[in-house]
């Protein structure tokens, strides 16, 4: 713990921890701004401390740094980690700082194992992908091109939502990025098609099944359906309703939507993914509008 006088740039800490984390002897005298940025601070984290000082104002008294200290008993690099608020005078001008100091060297030495781990999982499964996509085109070699069209597209939108979950370290992605990524890849119009909702954040599991369901309806309106032709749209929304986030595919202006004389492998995936991945139920509407698909999820699934 410390306080920092702004005025006179004198700081005091408060314990012994902080002479240890810094590796100054308990008689030494503790360093101000002036001292820390000069022996202390790592030179190129010197814009951090600037512009964390900077922000101090009277609607945000809250002060976080994060940076990297050269400590002095032994020069060694660490990681710190600082968190205050600041005390302001009577015209609102900032007169001095109370915080506390942690090393935080081992936590981003694990932070930095774990983005090894997750990058080389990302390059295995990368090229597993692309060995499963080899083995396709070997195998429907010389039989049916649609065959092979339909499970290369499948491949390519989950090869997309994987390069955005490695964005995200595998945790989160929201719905909306999920679908962007989806539909853009296959060369749709993106004019054509609508998106509104409001943030949410899926799983990783979660988030590939959506892109499988988005992909085959995707797919199916460029086909068939709206995307067909030039005059036809698509609005996908979704909204939080009833403990239920519902999904909505809706489709207008192409050819005229006639209901299917035989179930497809494709709206076998849909209903079967979004059941068992995300414990939703879909329902299809052929109005002869276009088509109109609607995923209802129960709301404790997916995190607004």
């Amino acid at each position: 713990m410390f306080e920092w006088d702004i005025a006179t740039d004198r700081a005091i800490w408060e314990n012994r921890r902080m002479f240890e984390i810094f590796g100054v002897a308990p008689d030494e005298p503790s360093p101000g701004k002036a001292e820390f940025t000069q022996f202390y601070l790592h030179p190129d984290d010197a814009p951090l401390l600037e512009e964390s000082l900077r922000k101090a104002d009277q609607q945000d008294q809250s002060f976080r740094l994060v940076s990297r200290i050269i400590r002095k008993s032994d020069r060694e690099l660490r990681w710190l980690e600082v968190s205050g608020r600041f005390e302001f005078d009577a015209a609102g001008m900032p007169v001095g700082l109370l915080g506390v100091a942690a090393d935080i060297t081992e936590r981003k030495q694990l932070e930095e194992h774990q983005q090894l781990l997750i990058n080389e999982l990302n390059h295995r499964v990368k090229n597993t992908l692309s060995v499963v996509q080899s083995l396709a085109k070997q195998t429907f070699k010389g039989g049916d091109p649609a065959s092979l069209a339909a499970l290369d597209g499948r491949l390519k939108a989950l090869g997309q939502v994987h390069n955005l979950l490695a964005e995200r370290s595998w945790e989160k992605a929201s719905l909306a990025e999920v679908a962007q990524r989806c539909i853009s890849f296959q060369g749709a119009d993106q004019l054509r098609i609508h998106m509104e909702g409001p943030e949410i954040q899926l799983t990783a599991r979660q988030a590939l099944t959506m892109a499988m369901v988005l992909h085959e309806l995707n797919t199916n309106a460029c086909k068939y359906g709206a995307l067909s032709q030039m005059t036809g749209a698509v609005n996908l929304s979704w909204q939080n309703s009833c403990d239920q986030l519902i999904i909505t595919w809706a489709e207008n202006g192409g050819p005229p939507c006639h209901p299917p004389t035989k179930r497809g492998f494709g709206s076998m995936l849909i209903e079967q993914a979004a059941r068992a991945d995300l414990q939703a139920t879909v329902e299809r509407d052929f109005r002869p509008q276009g088509l109109v698909c609607r995923i209802a999820i129960p709301e404790q699934r997916v995190v607004s």
